[in-house]
């Protein structure tokens, strides 16, 4: 029988995620390049304000994930809530089955703002992100 063992786990956290404060994590670095957010829609499909996502249907990637966490965050603070937006939970390659069905109106993305994933959804326009009246929103997200 094997006394005093001691073990330890590294993992990749996505910054921002809640841990328990008795996980005995401790932070060892982080990476040196911020991710963006990006929603994805039909080509065509242009939101300019927060305003028009109204009653809107958004995939926010599989449970569990740092892009669904975040726009969970994003999506009940009061400013947004009453969008009354419906969030369902899916991987990115089904959003993007699920958009291009008009099943949902937008796809949720976490990675790097030069992403090369968002190229290999056809049909799918990351323009929809551009929000010229939304530039105050990044400062009040976690």
């Amino acid at each position: 029988m094997r006394e005093n063992c001691t073990s330890r786990l590294s993992a990749l956290v996505q910054d921002g995620t809640p841990v328990p404060a008795d996980a005995r994590l401790e932070l060892l670095g982080r990476l040196p390049d911020p991710e963006s957010l990006l929603l994805l829609g039909r080509t065509g499909h242009i939101f300019n304000t927060f305003g028009d996502l109204r009653g809107k249907s958004i995939g926010i990637g599989p449970e569990g994930s740092g892009t669904a966490y975040l726009m969970r965050q994003l999506f009940e603070d009061p400013d947004l809530r009453a969008l009354d937006v419906h969030l369902s939970h899916h991987g990115l390659p089904e959003q993007a089955q699920l958009v291009a069905e008009s099943k949902l109106d937008l796809a949720s993305y976490m990675g790097p703002g030069n992403s090369q994933k968002t190229n290999t959804s056809p049909g799918l326009d990351p323009r929809v992100a551009s929000c010229p009246s939304c530039s105050g929103r990044p400062q009040k997200t976690p």
